[in-house]
């Protein structure tokens, strides 16, 4: 049982970062132009939840059960068919965006005309939001150099969930349902960030045994 404790977090990633990064490759040059659509749509559902007047009023309801509709797309055509090829545990992960995509879309029949976030909220669910459509996307084009090689929002899980963290805070006051749409996002961006952990440590123990072999 000692012999647990010296494991470290990258003994148990079952692939490289290489090959992880090239599924984004895959789902991006499969689904383009989508990504420009969806980041438009996450802009304007956004814009909705802060000025929810006007014709942007009428957006909200739509707009929710359209993001129910983008996590059971991420689930089916990156999770259950990409992901899941070289990580077995994405099948389950495929479920909970199942599970959090109907969630979402019930969650339009009480959301049309939700009352105002708090300003600490909006200002968190913007960073969130911000973080989510348009950080994760310019971060991996500058780190790989090609939008193909970029996480976009409604395409891949990391951005996804991040981005609808934003979109739930600024929906209006905290309650039962929507804390509990919060529990899949925020658990998924946990442990995608413990991967992104495993893989630098993983690529930064093998830059350190090249470095002691010459």
């Amino acid at each position: 049982m000692s012999e647990l404790w010296t494991y470290r977090l990258e003994d148990f990633m079952l692939f490289s970062e290489r090959v992880y990064r090239r599924l984004f490759e895959v789902q991006n040059e499969t689904w383009w132009p989508l990504q420009i659509l969806l980041l438009c749509f996450g802009l304007l559902l956004a814009l909705s939840l802060l000025r929810p007047i006007g014709i942007l009023a009428g957006f909200r309801k739509p707009g929710w059960m359209a993001l129910g509709t983008i996590w059971l797309f991420v689930a089916i055509t990156f999770l259950q068919t990409l992901y899941a090829q070289i990580n077995p545990l994405a099948q389950y992960g495929a479920w909970a965006f199942v599970v959090q995509a109907f969630g979402l879309a019930a969650l339009a029949t009480g959301s049309a005309h939700g009352a105002r976030a708090s300003l600490a909220r909006t200002r968190t669910g913007m960073a969130f939001i911000v973080a989510g459509l348009v950080v994760y996307p310019i971060w991996g084009m500058w780190r790989d150099g090609a939008p193909v090689h970029a996480e976009w929002f409604g395409l891949m899980p990391d951005p996804t969930a991040l981005a609808t963290i934003g979109f739930i805070l600024l929906a209006g006051p905290i309650r039962v349902v929507t804390s509990l749409l919060l529990v899949v996002p925020v658990t998924w961006s946990a442990l995608s960030f413990l991967t992104l952990l495993a893989m630098f440590q993983r690529e930064l123990t093998a830059t350190l045994d090249v470095a002691v072999v010459q």
